[in-house]
């Protein structure tokens, strides 16, 4: 699933279409900052980008053979997870 495709999938699933814009860190970071400072309501903090910055390969093959572990639709999961969200009263993005 790409990008684009999971934040297409996260607006149909929620009502609200997300934004997607491809900027670099480097371009980004200062932004971040100067919101941060300022108490800004970004979807994003510095933080956050500086991992977001690295590429994080997993696997589930152990989860699967020790526990058993299986997968469900991606959708479903991210109704879920949204519905989980506005329950709890998360409404920052």
């Amino acid at each position: 699933l790409s990008h684009r495709d999971f934040f297409a999938l996260v607006g149909r699933v929620t009502g609200r279409r997300r934004m997607l814009m491809h900027l670099s860190a480097g371009m980004l970071r200062p932004v971040l900052r100067l919101g941060g400072a300022l108490h800004l309501p970004l979807p994003l903090d510095d933080q956050e980008l500086a991992s977001s910055s690295h590429w994080w390969y997993f696997t589930a093959a152990k989860a699967r053979a020790e526990l058993g572990f299986s997968v469900r639709p991606i959708e479903e999961t991210v109704r879920d997870t949204a519905d989980w969200l506005r329950a709890d009263g998360y409404h920052r993005h």
